[in-house]
């Protein structure tokens, strides 16, 4: 985008202070490593008369350099050490001494030159040294060394190379370098380009394209392409994943890229030609070698550019029904028997989502039901629950007739098992049948018998069966007694604590049919909180424990549960207020979007949330067009929120932009600007990625997934519902208003 928000965040507290004192902890290890071994408290107290005597001579201010400075000189490298802590200490008052400083950053020894390089940094302040002098420690010998240069030239430690410089901080905390201080470095940096060492080669990628207000400098993209023919593929890639992410990369050198005999760099090269936007359709011919040779592991790199040009990908329609139904792809996942209260998205396992992302996509080209059904059917069977319940999902859409048998027939296979062990065929089952979602309708009576049964020996039944109710959706309407039942009692007694939250969760899936239970829910959100739980959720345990408040859980089910009472509503905005945690703060807005009645104005509290600390809440708040009525009091907030730095917060806003329609004519400018950043045509998902509650994020009304949507895809839409009245665009001359 052209225009950045600038990063929220308060002052962090100094690194290098921290990391003067564990340099000293380090000096006190290596001297208690290194002296001759003497009884405990005698080597005790000559530490500490070391340590002590550093103290006392760095006390003395500029009297003690001369003395410190003759230390660098020794032959021990213990007493080199302590006097680099000593000059340090003394800041930029030992600017006489940085000449021996910067001798000692080529030092034999790892940790002086270690401990020089921390002294460098808190004596020197004159950019024209401290640039230079940083950047050729890209290149020292230890890996150690060369990762803390790289850190303080681009931003990645806690603190900037800005900081050295005595930058004083702005309005909200940071310390910047000018666009002209910026450039200065990438140039000292791009002077380490041709090292001998490939890891520093690679280094200089990092720091140089870390400045992203300098993304179209063309000595740096010069620089890039010329790393392109690099010997190592390490660098390689790293040089055809920086030109992607600039938008500055050729379809010629994507083309090589998709070549190259090294899977890291045809990998990277897959990435960046989602970059490419349009263009992307004259690498297609590259592809269609890759379906039948790229590693698994690669597949879903290949789908991403594949979904840019459809026709061209039915070309490979075939090849990908045959990968799917390979032995390598069908292989089991292994899993744990028992559901990991501490996993609630377990889809996030790289290795199922990598399978469901090229099932998807061979159903979305057109697979044929008769040639594709056995590929879902034995991802289904997959020994990982989870791959075999999201399988589920994907047969059910691509062929119901099939999902109602098979759900039927796992059902029976439930009733029919009296054990129903953890892991027991019939259980993994229960387990999938959440699923089949209506599909499974049939199994709503057998469900609340086994809930109902409560076998507290075996209480996995139990949740598994409540999941599967939540799964069918609003056919499992008939359980809601049940459910409710079962969340009143786990208010009094000890059980685990994820049983609750699946209870609450289940009865929004149900939706409106649970309105009854509103009453229970709003006195969850009353309770007190469990500091304990708060804090962190607890990890997979047997152990019993008390039902703790799921306030984000109990907020989206009241949002799918659609009861819009004030009480509801005003409960919801106490649940969004500034101060809550943030996860509670999402669950709220993303419900009270759904809830916000038509015909009243927007509330005050979602304009400011789009401004607010948190990127995610930004988001949710930047979705406010789907909110019903008059939304003309939205429209400044949300073109400010087109100048947002997360590219998913810009595409929300303008596609809020577009629902509001003309009259957010203003909004055309900024629109129009955002189309000609030719970063932003890659989707959403490879620029940034967003918390898992988010990721997903739908856009209604219209259904755009988020996601996979471009700024400048966005940016059209809202740009075709704005300029038009009547069928005519908007003259330049009436953009203003």
């Amino acid at each position: 985008m052209s225009v950045s928000r600038p990063t929220r965040g308060v002052p962090l507290p100094s690194f290098w202070q921290v990391l003067g004192i564990v340099a000293v902890a380090g000096a006190a290890y290596w001297l208690w490593q290194n002296s001759p071994r003497q009884s405990g408290p005698a080597d005790a107290e000559g530490l500490g008369a070391n340590l002590r005597g550093i103290e006392e001579l760095s006390d003395r201010g500029a009297d003690a350099i001369p003395d410190l400075v003759a230390m660098l000189s020794s032959s021990d490298r213990k007493s080199r050490y302590l006097a680099l802590q000593g000059l340090g200490r003394l800041g930029e008052r030992a600017s006489g001494a940085l000449d021996a400083v910067c001798d000692a950053l080529r030092d034999d020894d790892r940790e002086v030159r270690s401990n020089a390089l921390w002294a460098f940094t808190q004596i020197c302040s004159d950019s024209e040294s401290l640039w230079p002098t940083i950047a050729r420690m890209l290149a020292d010998p230890d890996a150690g060394i060369r990762e803390s240069a790289a850190g303080l030239l681009d931003g990645r430690t806690t603190h900037h190379i800005a900081w050295f410089a005595r930058r004083q901080p702005d309005a909200l905390g940071r310390r910047l370098l000018t666009a002209d201080e910026s450039r200065q470095m990438n140039q000292t940096a791009l002077a380490m380009i041709d090292s001998d060492r490939a890891e520093t080669r690679g280094l200089v990628i990092r720091v140089v394209t870390a400045q992203h207000s300098l993304h179209d400098d063309p000595e740096v993209t010069a620089a890039l392409r010329r790393l392109l023919g690099d010997s190592e593929p390490v660098v390689r890639a790293s040089a055809i994943s920086a030109l992607g992410k600039r938008g500055v990369a050729r379809v010629e050198e994507i083309h090589a890229g998709l070549r190259d005999a090294d899977s890291r760099v045809v990998d990277e090269a897959l990435q960046s030609a989602n970059w490419l936007g349009p263009e992307a359709v004259q690498i297609m011919p590259d592809l269609l070698p890759l379906a039948d040779t790229i590693p698994d592991f690669n597949l879903p790199a290949l789908i991403r550019v594949l979904r840019l040009d459809r026709a061209a990908a039915k070309m490979l329609l075939r090849r990908l029904v045959r990968r799917a139904g390979s032995p390598e792809f069908q292989a089991p996942i292994r899993s744990a028997a028992r559901p990991d209260p501490a996993a609630r998205q377990e889809w996030q396992n790289p290795e199922i989502r990598k399978r469901l992302d090229v099932v998807a996509f061979v159903m979305e080209l057109g697979a044929e039901p008769t040639e594709f059904r056995p590929v879902l059917k034995s991802l289904i069977a997959n020994s990982h629950p989870e791959l075999g319940k999201l399988a589920a999902g994907l047969l059910t859409r691509f062929d119901p007739d099939e999902a109602r048998r098979l759900a039927g027939q796992m059902t029976v296979d439930i009733e029919r098992d009296p054990n129903r062990e953890g892991d027991s065929p019939s259980m993994r089952s229960l387990h999938v049948l959440s699923g089949f979602g209506p599909a499974a309708r049939d199994a709503v009576p057998l469900l609340i018998r086994l809930i109902d049964e409560d076998d507290q020996k075996r209480p996995w039944i139990a949740w598994y069966s409540i999941v599967a109710l939540g799964g069918i959706g609003p056919d499992a309407a008939p359980a809601v007694t049940c459910l409710s039942s079962v969340l009143k009692r786990l208010k009094s007694v000890d059980n685990s604590w994820v049983r609750g939250e699946v209870v609450v969760a289940t009865l929004g899936k149900i939706g409106p049919a649970a309105r009854s239970t509103v009453p229970v829910l709003l006195e969850i959100l009353d309770q007190a909180p469990n500091s304990e739980h708060e804090a962190a959720r607890p990890a997979n345990t047997a152990a019993a424990q008390s039902y703790p408040v799921q306030y984000d859980r109990v907020s989206a089910a009241l949002g799918r549960i659609g009861d819009n009472s004030d009480r509801v509503v005003a409960r919801l905005w106490r649940e969004a207020a500034v101060g809550r945690p943030v996860q509670r703060r999402l669950a709220a807005l993303q419900a009270l979007l759904g809830l916000c009645r038509h015909g009243d104005p927007i509330p005050s509290a979602f304009l400011a949330a789009l401004d607010d600390e948190s990127v995610d809440v930004r988001l949710v708040a930047a979705c406010l067009g789907q909110v019903e009525g008059d939304r003309s009091s939205a429209i400044p907030g949300l073109i400010r929120a087109l100048t947002d730095d997360d590219p998913w917060v810009v595409s929300a806003a303008a596609l809020s932009l577009r629902a509001i329609g003309p009259a957010a004519v203003s909004a055309a400018p900024k629109l129009r600007e955002l189309t000609a950043d030719v970063r932003n045509r890659a989707p959403n998902g490879i620029r940034s990625s967003h918390h898992y509650g988010l990721a997903s994020l739908r856009f209604d009304p219209g259904g755009h997934d988020l996601s996979r949507l471009s700024v400048t895809e966005a940016a059209r839409l809202a740009l075709e519902s704005i300029v038009r009245r009547e069928g005519g665009e908007v003259g330049e001359n009436e953009e203003g208003g």
